[in-house]
């Protein structure tokens, strides 16, 4: 995992569904604690269990999300493709941990954000807060959606 020089620009930021409706202000704190992360194919992101203390945005590449059994088999739960966050709903928990594992499927470079710079602008945004469960909720409904799938039917 090499964390990369590279500039976060506003206009970038304001087209992610999370932080479309921030301020110039507040887009500015997110551009202080983020960074880019360059990934090589199959490298970690994060593991099961760990402190969950940042989110990720895909600018490059794909990132899976999955579990391991006690076996050891893999499931995985979804495959995030540039422009895609994940990890944000990790952040409202309240000793945030990641349930799930996060690995770069190829070579890929995420933008991390700090979950708790977040989370203090959602405190000041209702509006913000409103969009982001909005946006979240939808995503619940799709897994369910596919879980279904591909549980209850042959």
């Amino acid at each position: 995992m090499i964390a990369k020089s590279e500039n976060i620009s506003i206009e970038i930021l304001k087209s992610i569904y999370l932080f479309s409706a921030l301020s110039d202000e507040d887009l500015k704190l997110i551009v202080k604690c983020g960074k880019f992360i360059s990934l090589k194919s199959g490298e970690s992101l994060f593991s099961q269990g760990q402190p969950a203390e940042s989110f990720f945005w895909v600018k490059e590449g794909q990132v899976k999300i999955f579990r391991c059994s006690v076996d050891g088999d893999e499931k995985v739960f979804h495959v995030f493709d540039s422009g895609q966050t994940f990890a944000e709903a990790f952040m409202f928990q309240d000793k945030p941990c990641y349930q799930v594992c996060a690995q770069a499927i190829h070579k890929t470079t995420v933008l991390q954000i700090n979950s708790h710079v977040y989370r203090q602008i959602l405190h000041h945004s209702v509006d913000t807060c409103f969009r982001v469960m909005a946006e979240m909720s939808s995503r619940i409904h799709g897994w369910l959606t596919d879980i279904d799938n591909l549980t209850l039917k042959n």
